[in-house]
């Protein structure tokens, strides 16, 4: 591309930056990183979500955490991008403090998000409780809305449960 004199773009970044996570070259992605800022790039929430990733898996928490604070400040795609890593660190705790930040204006979608990251840290009520909060939204919800609270009951042995959530569906 610098043979061509093609500017690289915010995509062309992130591909590459997840190239080099994915091969474990942390110090080649932050490399990418820094080039993308240097060339007046601002990365965007799904780009620190990535580099985080990566950061998790190479068990870099003191810099998984320093990207997470930075992705915090964009509170609006909080839920979708912070609660997943969090979940990673198994930081319950700032689950929890996302998810109040989150709550006054939750839509459906961080709702999801939300009931399948109490999920995997194993907060089966706090998960029924964004549920419950997401069906008296009032919207029509569809099968798909259902499915994280149904799959935790299945993943926690809550077939009980599992019976009466189908029946609400239905």
């Amino acid at each position: 591309m610098g043979k061509e004199n093609i500017q690289p773009t915010d995509f062309t970044y992130r591909i590459l930056i997840n190239a080099k996570g994915q091969s474990n070259d942390i110090a080649g992605m932050e490399q990418v990183f820094e080039t993308m800022k240097d060339d007046g790039m601002e990365p965007k929430m799904i780009t620190k979500s990535i580099i985080a990733k990566h950061y998790i898996f190479a068990g870099l928490v003191e810099k998984t955490q320093n990207v997470l604070k930075q992705m915090e400040r964009e509170m609006h795609l909080a839920c979708r991008y912070l609660l997943p890593h969090y979940v990673a660190l198994k930081k319950a705790d700032d689950v929890r403090r996302i998810w109040q930040l989150c709550e006054p204006n939750a839509q459906i979608v961080k709702c999801m998000v939300t009931i399948e990251a109490f999920g995997n840290l194993h907060k089966i009520e706090e998960a029924e409780a964004v549920f419950d909060k997401m069906s008296k939204e009032g919207k029509k919800l569809t099968s798909k809305h259902y499915y994280p609270l149904l799959r935790i009951y299945a993943s926690h042995n809550m077939l009980a449960k599992g019976k009466d959530l189908v029946k609400r569906m239905s």
